[in-house]
């Protein structure tokens, strides 16, 4: 009795989840939508990247450790090894012994970078601006997640509203059915009407059959972004159908907006590359320090000894330290062209900017005067639905009286049923233009008020 009394209070409470709200379902998809950790992921990457780029700023220290075997023939002269250094070699006939010798080597050498004309300054200015490009992309693409949900959560509200309309409809029919066939019973009205009542009742049970599969598709279709079943959730119909008057106030247009935040980190950053190229064109003044420890199986009094041990004997010792200007002639040229390629890139990202502006401040204008109209409309459609609803409840009692018959009465209620279908539909352009306004805007707080 006991576990019987739990069962059904279990099923009862999980039987109608709480509504679901359109900030819940936001929340749900900034935790869960995959495509959040690809931008989170795009920020960390951008982090790394400044931190090496400040990272060029220290000493720049390199060690190496050698021990071979070998041989060591070889003869006067000078030559290059490699470019960007010079061998001068002595002759090896003073040597006696093994022909072959153990040697050991290590250094550490160090390279900091003094002074540049501030081109490591400039390109650590780029380098935090990349940064907040990925910010800025980041909030750009919450904008659009915000928008795409809202679409799905107010598409599963039109869905519903629908399927409510259409179930209200088959109340509405299966009522005139049954009061047909009682007047036919009791021989007020002939036989035929109950014949055209029930053509009429199966035609509005079809159509309730196909809002319930969209109400269902348009759940699943949500749960795309809150990865969370909400079969059971109640929705928020009466806010639906009844939109307030309180609408947000046009503005006069768009300074800030994500979109144009992206775009305005673009500008910057090819602007900062350009001048980090152009300092490229300079030298750059160096400290200079090594410190080198080598040891020899070739004794100092010319005899060589191939014992890998002695390898580390006959040490020698020497630092040096200096200052050095490095200056790459011949890519000043193609500095040149990489900066001029940099200026390039941040006129037309200044173009695109103008662009998008321009493309959110007329779509704002174009959205607001459809909207005021909108909601006039909306206003009308929700007067006619009362006044078609009080005409045909009248209807309803002159053919429960005799006085009309049924395809008179089956004509008004599908007056009424047209007139609530166009309540809904208008109630559907009108938060179709609201998200759209709050995605130009940025704003959806009126959405999350009455959601």
């Amino acid at each position: 009795m006991v576990l019987a009394c739990i069962t059904m209070s279990f099923h009862a409470a999980h039987a109608q989840q709480p509504p679901l709200s359109l900030s819940d379902a936001w929340t749900l998809a900034a935790a869960n939508y995959p495509g959040i950790n690809h931008k989170k992921a795009g920020i960390k990457a951008a982090t790394y990247e400044q931190k090496i780029t400040r990272s060029s700023m220290l000493p720049q220290a390199k060690m190496q450790l050698q021990n071979t075997y070998g041989t060591f023939n070889g003869s006067s002269g000078a030559f290059f090894p490699q470019p960007g250094f010079f061998n001068v070699s002595g002759n090896t006939d003073a040597l006696s012994g093994a022909h072959v010798a153990a040697n050991t080597f290590g250094s550490v050498m160090a390279d900091w970078n003094l002074y540049s004309f501030g081109r490591q300054r400039k390109n650590n200015e780029a380098a935090a601006l990349q940064v907040a490009h990925a910010h800025s992309d980041m909030d750009a693409y919450l904008l659009e997640l915000k928008s795409n949900v809202a679409a799905r959560y107010f598409n599963m509200l039109y869905t519903h509203a629908k399927l409510s309309w259409a179930t209200k409809n088959s109340v509405r029919v299966k009522e005139i059915l049954d009061l047909s066939v009682n007047l036919a019973d009791a021989g007020l009205k002939p036989g035929a009407d109950t014949l055209l009542a029930a053509s009429s009742y199966a035609q509005i049970l079809s159509d309730e059959d196909h809002w319930t599969g969209k109400e269902t598709a348009s759940r699943y279709q949500l749960t795309e972004y809150i990865a969370d079943s909400i079969a059971g959730n109640t929705l928020h119909n009466s806010a639906y159908l009844t939109p307030a008057g309180d609408i947000p106030a046009a503005a006069d247009s768009i300074r800030q907006h994500p979109y144009l935040e992206v775009i305005d980190t673009d500008i910057r950053y090819h602007q900062v590359h350009s001048e980090a190229l152009g300092r490229a064109a300079y030298p750059s003044l160096s400290l200079l320090g090594g410190v080198a420890e080598r040891g020899t199986g070739i004794g100092k009094n010319g005899v060589v000894s191939n014992n890998w041990q002695d390898g580390f004997k006959n040490g020698a010792g020497n630092y040096l330290v200096g200052v050095g200007i490095t200056w790459n002639l011949t890519g000043i040229y193609s500095t040149n062209l990489q900066k001029k390629v940099a200026l390039q890139q941040a006129d037309a990202a200044k173009s695109q900017y103008d662009q998008q502006a321009l493309q959110l401040n007329t779509g704002l204008h174009a959205t607001m005067a459809r909207i005021t109209e909108q909601m006039q409309q909306v206003r009308k459609t929700q007067t006619g639905v009362q006044k078609a609803t009080e005409g045909y409840e009248l209807y309803l009692a002159r053919y429960q009286s005799g006085l009309i018959n049924l395809s008179e009465l089956l004509q008004i209620q599908l007056l009424l049923q047209q007139a609530e279908n166009t309540h809904i539909e208008a109630c559907r352009e009108f938060w179709e233009l609201m998200i759209t306004n709050a995605t130009l805007t940025g704003d959806f707080s009126y959405l999350s008020r009455r959601f």
